[in-house]
C-alpha cells in the first residue's frame, strides 16, 4: 500500500540542506500518518528542519505523548521557537492527514487534522528563519532523537500556505 514505516527506534530519512528547503513567505507541511504508539519522549517528529543544536533551525511538525500535534517555526534569529499545540488526539492505527501552515503576511500558524482546523495562533514574530542550514529530517529530529513509530504515506512541504482544505 506504499509509504514508509518508522519503527520508533532507529529508522529515519534525511535530506541534506539545500536552498530549495529554505522557505520564507509561507510554509505548509502535511502528511498522511498512521501511528502505532504515542511517543514517550517530549515528542516524535513527523518532519522538520531542526538540528536541535541551536543553529539554522526553521520548523518542525511532531506528535506529543498525549497524541496531540505540536508544531513550531523558528524566528528570524533561527533560535527562538514559537509553537502551536493541537487539541485533537491522533488515533492509533488509523490513517490520519495532518497539516501545519504558517503565513508571514497574515502572521497565522495553524494545525489541521483530516482537513479540519485543530488550532490557530498568531505568534509574536512574523518572519521565518531565512538562514536555516539544517537538513530535512523525517521520522525523527535532526540529532537522531525523538523517533516516530508508525507509517507515513505522503509528505508534502511547500512554500505556499495551504491552510484551506483541498
Amino acid at each position: 500500500s506504499g509509504g514508509v514505516y518508522f519503527d520508533g527506534v532507529d529508522s529515519a530519512m534525511y535530506a541534506p540542506d539545500s536552498d530549495e528547503l529554505t522557505l520564507d513567505g509561507a510554509l505548509t507541511v502535511e502528511a498522511w500518518i498512521q501511528l502505532e504508539s504515542y511517543p514517550v519522549q517530549p515528542k516524535a517528529y513527523i518532519a522538520g528542519r531542526n538540528d536541535g543544536m541551536g543553529g539554522g533551525r526553521q520548523w518542525y511538525l511532531a506528535v506529543q505523548p498525549d497524541g496531540r500535534l505540536i508544531a513550531a517555526k523558528f524566528a528570524d534569529d533561527c533560535f527562538s521557537e514559537q509553537t502551536i499545540g493541537g487539541d485533537s488526539v491522533i488515533p492509533l492505527r488509523e490513517w490520519t492527514h495532518v497539516r501545519f501552515t504558517y503565513n508571514t503576511t497574515s502572521n497565522i500558524m495553524a494545525l489541521y487534522v483530516n482537513s479540519v482546523l485543530d488550532a490557530l495562533r498568531s505568534p509574536a514574530n512574523m518572519s521565518l528563519c531565512a538562514d536555516a542550514t539544517s537538513r530535512l529530517s523525517v521520522g525523527r529530529d535532526g540529532t537522531g532523537e525523538q523517533p516516530l513509530n508508525g507509517g507515513m504515506a505522503m509528505l508534502r512541504i511547500s512554500g505556499v500556505d495551504r491552510g484551506a482544505p483541498e
